[in-house]
């Protein structure tokens, strides 16, 4: 590692100027790429390429007119629907709609199909014929008359109207390759205009609610815009802050964060370079680098500041010159220039990662910390004065830790690479990539700035306490925290390991409760509009979540025979009957059974509402020519029901649309269920039944989003053991090192489970990335135990506390504090997100400094025998 950081801080000596200019100039590139980012919030994004149920899906809407509905909601609290000013609005409104480019087309009380019979004859118009409306009275008595318009253009109580917009094809829509880029944007332009003129015709006449998931998506692209230009500024802010609160200097802060704005517009501008539109998940991205990503620089800036740099500088930077001396500046410097000042047994015999385990050959003062003395190894003076090479010799110290933060970090975003949820793997990327233009800006472009603004920066805050030289007082907040664990994880073992085990067990017992569903609507806040409409849609109609009951015969005669379409009917019947969560369900049987009762009975009798099945009622001898009375019916119905059948005239397939008022996958499941159940022993064997809908494709998303969290965990878990195995070369402290992430992410199930939170594509991400986090706590009091191990075995504990303890809880309450920021978001899923997250962050640090320094003594591996004196008593 010492050789590649050598390199690298003698480029950033020698050409400063171009480190900075080419970083300038590669930011700039990606800025240009911000604007033509797109939102795409369409649920088939978040299920994988080949997936049967999106295969399924696919292949019914092909079939059949699609399901890709606007669900519209007019209820009048003042007057009725079929009041004439009502229904002159609602033609108005459905002429406008109907020029959208991307509606198919519209059913609503003015447009949808009426069969009646007259004098004998069959006639199939619209509800209301040539826009001539009346008192309203006799379009009342038709929408009464059959009991398709029940539940899918009014309500039970005739207080609400519904109107069901059919959207194209997207590859319907016009529009040459050029326009290709843009025209999801435009689709979803449409979906917003749909609402909004809804809201603009019927204003102060009925209350507006929309719904569908063209809808939900279009909205979730409106908040996501929402949520960028509130949480990035909110997040900085708050980071700001707490960064502030150690550094006591606004222009170390700013210092410290230039790599951060560099990765963000890096990372923002990449997504659109690689024509990769931006999904619900990463509004997280932004957050998550200045959350994770300040650190990096964080590290050059205090080191920069806790520095001897009055050594260099001939008295010092700010306040730094009034300090008072320590004895150190003569005792660990070499002259200017004078790169041989030590022998070669001097030279200090570093670890894998130099600083961390690293052995020193000098001495520091008593009261300096070894901190402060591991910062100030001058190596060589490059040209250009003291102050360069005081920067160069601040980036050779944090090389190594940094790089191992930013690998672990890493290593947990780079596992959400091989999830099958696509929206996951791109943040899984995206993240990654933006974590390393961070450390790597961080350790060059950083520097390089330093180098050139040599900045004075007026510093109080850490390295004017006892970083400085100045020994802390005794009974300091750091001190008191240091005996106070230290007296928990030696006298106290088997507390620890029953609290750590009562705690296990609780969890495991928690974590059963957890419920996987990624359900769209949910991913907003109860209180929002959209939420709203959709429990009126649910609540007053049939519901905005669409099954679809495909049948498929060999010849249309067996698909109309009596057998197939009552069979088909008696499900209906049965799932409307008997299955909750059944909202209504319109099917190509309800046309048949129309044109019967028509024939037979008149338009109100309803004594042949029925499928024709018995031979003896109608005159025939068998049922195939009932089958053969049934074909007749469809020179009536070519139109009316096209949208459920695959040929108007003969049919090989039919279909029933079934629409669910559940909102969660368990009601779902429950109804698919039922349905296979029912056909399985009711269906004659000739018939070949495809159940699937958008429905069971969210379903299928609920698997996907826990395959991911399982194969990111893993792969997490063992990159992480083998990052921490390297380090310490054993194979036992790589397992103590990744052992409290285990109790991490079972203490994150329960958590779900008890609360409620849903394992959703939102929080599913939670673990991996708390994983990556949380093993930066681990490792670095691991190494700072080992250094103390090295100084004072028969305090180390102690020591190690002083100098690690107190800024591992620091460095998670504020990494903590920058993820409880998306607890402003309006999304319910990503507020959950940053809640357990910052939970999580802190788990991890109580955890990693209570539970593994007392498997540490328990275990006692090899590096502890060999660096520790024997221990007299604990």
């Amino acid at each position: 590692m010492g050789g590649l950081s050598n390199a690298v801080a003698g480029v950033i000596g020698e050409h400063p100027k171009a480190v900075v200019v080419a970083t300038l100039a590669v930011t700039l590139f990606f800025a240009a790429w911000i604007p033509k980012a797109e939102l795409d919030n369409d649920n088939y994004r978040f299920v994988p390429a080949g997936d049967p149920a999106l295969q399924i899906s696919e292949r019914i809407d092909d079939t059949f007119a699609n399901t890709n509905y606007i669900l519209v909601g007019l209820e009048r609290t003042d007057g009725t629907i079929f009041d004439a000013d009502f229904l002159n609005l609602l033609i108005d409104y459905t002429a406008r709609v109907e020029m959208i480019e991307v509606v198919e087309r519209v059913q609503s009380l003015v447009t949808s199909d009426y069969i009646y019979g007259e004098d004998d004859a069959v006639i199939v118009e619209p509800l209301v014929p040539d826009g001539d409306i009346g008192d309203g009275a006799a379009l009342k008595e038709k929408v009464l008359s059959w009991d398709f318009y029940d539940k899918t253009l009014v309500s039970k109580s005739l207080a609400a109207t519904q109107v069901l917009i059919t959207l194209s094809e997207y590859e319907d829509v016009a529009g040459d390759a050029a326009g290709n880029a843009g025209r999801r944007k435009a689709e979803t332009d449409s979906y917003l205009l749909i609402r909004d003129m809804a809201e603009e015709t019927f204003r102060g006449v009925a209350n507006v609610y929309v719904s569908g998931l063209p809808v939900i998506s279009a909205s979730i692209n409106e908040s996501m815009k929402a949520d960028l230009l509130f949480l990035l500024p909110l997040v900085i802010a708050v980071v700001l802050v707490i960064m502030y609160l150690p550094l006591k200097s606004v222009t170390a802060v700013l210092y410290a964060l230039l790599p951060v704005f560099v990765s963000i517009i890096c990372t923002m501008g990449a997504m659109p370079l690689f024509n990769v539109k931006l999904s619900v998940i990463s509004t997280v991205i932004p957050v998550v680098l200045v959350a994770v990503g300040n650190s990096y620089g964080l590290h050059i800036i205090i080191h920069y500041l806790d520095g001897p740099m009055g050594a260099f500088l001939g008295g010092g930077v700010g306040d730094r010159a009034s300090a008072p001396p320590t004895g150190r500046e003569n005792a660990s410097l070499p002259p200017e220039g004078d790169t041989e000042a030590h022998s070669q047994h001097d030279t200090p015999k570093e670890s894998p990662f130099g600083a961390f385990g690293g052995k020193s050959a000098f001495t520091p003062p008593e009261g300096v910390p070894m901190r402060f003395h591991q910062a100030t190894r001058p190596r060589k003076t490059p040209s250009g004065g003291p102050h360069k090479a005081f920067v160069l010799e601040v980036l050779k110290t944090v090389w190594t830790p940094v790089l191992l933060a930013m690998l672990t970090t890493l290593v947990s975003f780079l596992a959400f690479c091989y999830t099958r949820v696509l929206p996951i793997r791109e943040f899984g990327i995206f993240a990654a990539f933006g974590v390393f233009v961070a450390y790597l800006t961080s350790v060059t472009f950083l520097p390089a700035v330093l180098i050139l603004a040599k900045p004075t920066i007026k510093f109080t805050g850490i390295a004017g306490n006892a970083d400085c030289g100045k020994p802390e007082k005794t009974g300091s907040r750091r001190d008191v925290l240091a005996r106070v664990f230290t007296a928990i994880v030696t006298r106290r073992k088997r507390v620890v390991f029953a609290v750590s085990g009562v705690l296990i067990i609780v969890s495991v017992a928690g974590s059963f409760k957890l419920i996987v569903d990624n359900i769209f609507i949910e991913y907003f806040r109860r209180d929002t509009i959209i939420v709203k409409s959709d429990e009126f849609i649910r609540r007053e109609f049939g519901g905005s979540k669409v099954v679809s009951v495909m049948l498929e015969t060999d010849t249309p005669e067996l698909m109309l025979h009596p057998d197939t379409l009552s069979a088909l009917d008696n499900l209906n019947t049965y799932l409307v009957e008997n299955v909750p969560g059944t909202g209504k369900v319109m099917s190509y049987t309800g046309f048949i059974k129309r044109m019967n009762q028509v024939l037979y009975a008149g338009n109100n009798d309803l004594s042949y509402y029925e499928i024709p099945s018995s031979p003896e009622r109608y005159g025939k001898t068998d049922k195939d020519e009932l089958g053969g009375l049934i074909a007749n019916y469809l020179f009536f119905l070519a139109d009316a029901a096209s949208s459920y059948t695959n040929d108007p005239f003969e049919p090989t397939a039919i279909r029933s649309v079934v629409q669910l008022s559940t909102v969660g996958e368990r009601d779902t499941n429950a109804v698919v269920s039922a349905i296979n159940a029912y056909v399985n022993e009711h269906f004659p064997p000739y018939i070949t039944v495809t159940v699937g809908g958008v429905a069971l494709v969210e379903i299928s998303t609920n698997h996907s989003v826990v395959q991911s969290v399982w194969t990111s965990m893993a792969i997490a878990f063992i990159g992480l053991f083998i990052i921490v195995a390297w380090v310490n070369r054993s194979i036992a402290m790589g397992f103590l090192g990744v052992l409290p992430l285990l109790i991490i992410i079972v203490i994150n199930f329960a958590v779900m489970g008890v609360t409620g939170i849903k394992l959703n594509i939102g929080t599913a991400m939670i673990f991996s990335l708390t994983m990556g986090i949380g093993i930066d706590y681990t490792i670095h009091f691991l190494e700072a135990m080992k250094r103390a191990l090295r100084e004072s075995p028969q305090t180390f504990l102690e020591a190690s506390y002083r100098t690690s303890g107190t800024a591992i809880i620091t460095d998670a309450v504020s990494t903590g504090a920058g993820f409880a920021v998306l607890l402003f978001s309006r999304f319910v899923m990503l507020a959950q997100f940053g809640a357990l997250v910052s939970l999580s962050l802190i788990n991890s640090a109580l955890v990693g400094l209570l539970l593994m320094p007392v498997l540490l003594l328990v275990m006692k591996p090899k590096f502890y025998q060999k660096l520790r004196a024997p221990v007299t008593s604990e």
